[in-house]
């Protein structure tokens, strides 16, 4: 790769509102390279989408900073005069290449492309899959995560680490044939900053662990299955939609089977690497199981009860911030749900923090929400959505 002319190369990365093709982009950033695979240029905007902009606790992106935002089509003609003729890379490039496609396509252009992708590399590399563990690894400096510019320019510092493992030989450069002319818009909307929520613990380790048995292809299936089992569901157009993938990636039944199981067991040691298993992990692996099919292992750990059993919810003026992954009475965690059995078990709950209010759940303790960081500076409780979780399953 060293006599590669890395100016004809662009890094991508989308922020979009959810995993599949009929999600749309709403953030999209290109970095430009230059003959040393360092970033030169960066372009990036958020994007009215036409519709709800998906996991706010992800990318962090609120529909009112998509307010007045241009469209994909708006700028579709800037976007493929900046990736023209190049050769485009993403940090799980199917992810990225399935959206940015099916935008130009949504409206009548004819694209072709095939991109090159960094999580592959770092398989190759002997790095984790997930971007932000493959850059810890390599020794690049924390970044805005999940912010489309921030992970683009990782993944371009990136991919001067580990170039030597990118397999640009399937790659071919962006074309474009309009159908109707594209439109060149000029303005943008760039974001400013953004502070996800984080995962919880269990789940933010999965993608820091390396898989050399499984091949490129099998580990970028294994990311999308990530995504896709984030409330530990699949339902059947998710189904449907990663099978897929799996047949785009050239996978065997056999193959999606192992890595199936290869998640499970991935967040089974996540887990039980404190030596504790605590009532709602258990409902997770339970349920985790359960939807891919796969026998619960015998673990010589105890359960450990809730460790909050004297907060009593009854009389409680409650406020929920955040969108947990926790489960409720074994089903997945919705605010109206949550909201419900707190009101059976005799709490009144707010929409926001004020004087009255004497609890917050919310889906990480060190979040830093405007809802948490108020109730904090007032002296309120603030509870994970785990410990709720536990208030209303006495059984456990």
């Amino acid at each position: 790769m060293a006599s590669f002319d890395w100016e004809q190369v662009v890094v991508v990365d989308v922020e979009t509102t959810g995993l599949y093709t009929k999600d749309r982009v709403v953030e999209l950033a290109i970095v430009e390279l230059d003959s040393h695979c360092e970033p030169v240029r960066q372009w990036s905007t958020l994007m009215d989408c036409g519709r709800d902009i998906g996991p706010t606790h992800i990318h962090g992106i609120t529909a009112s900073m998509c307010a007045g935002a241009p469209t994909f089509e708006d700028l579709a003609g800037t976007i493929a005069s900046l990736l023209e003729g190049r050769i485009v890379v993403a940090h799980n490039s199917s992810f990225d290449s399935r959206f940015i496609l099916a935008e130009f396509e949504r409206f009548g252009a004819s694209v072709e492309a095939e991109f090159a992708c960094t999580m592959r590399a770092a398989q190759r590399a002997s790095l984790p899959r997930g971007l932000s563990a493959a850059c810890t690894e390599a020794g690049i400096a924390p970044w805005d995560h999940h912010s489309a510019l921030g992970d683009a320019i990782a993944t371009a510092k990136l991919l001067k680490i580990i170039a030597e493992h990118l397999d640009v030989s399937t790659a071919q450069p962006f074309i474009s044939t309009p159908i109707t002319p594209m439109r060149h818009g000029l303005r943008t909307t760039p974001r400013s900053s953004h502070q996800p929520i984080p995962r919880m613990p269990v789940f933010a380790r999965l993608p820091t662990l390396h898989h050399p048995e499984l091949r490129p292809d099998a580990v970028v299936y294994l990311d999308f299955l990530d995504r896709a089992l984030a409330d530990l569901l699949i339902s059947e157009e998710e189904a449907e939609e990663l099978k897929k993938i799996s047949q785009q990636l050239g996978l065997t039944p056999a193959e999606v089977t192992q890595i199936e199981t290869v998640w499970f067991n991935d967040l089974v040691g996540s887990i039980i690497a404190d030596g504790i298993i605590t009532a709602s992990e258990a409902e997770r692996m339970t349920l985790a199981a359960t939807t891919l099919g796969i026998a619960l292992p015998e673990l010589a750990l105890p359960v450990v009860p809730a460790t909050h059993d004297t907060i009593e919810l009854s009389g409680q003026v409650v406020v929920f911030t955040g969108s947990p992954t926790a489960l409720l009475h074994g089903k997945p965690w919705t605010r109206t749900g949550a909201e419900a059995l707190a009101a059976a078990a005799g709490a009144t709950c707010a929409p926001s923090v004020t004087k009255k209010t004497t609890l917050v759940v919310a889906a990480d303790c060190d979040t830093l929400s405007g809802k948490a960081k108020k109730a904090r500076a007032a002296g309120i409780l603030v509870i994970s959505a785990d410990e709720f979780a536990s208030l209303i399953n006495p059984a456990h």
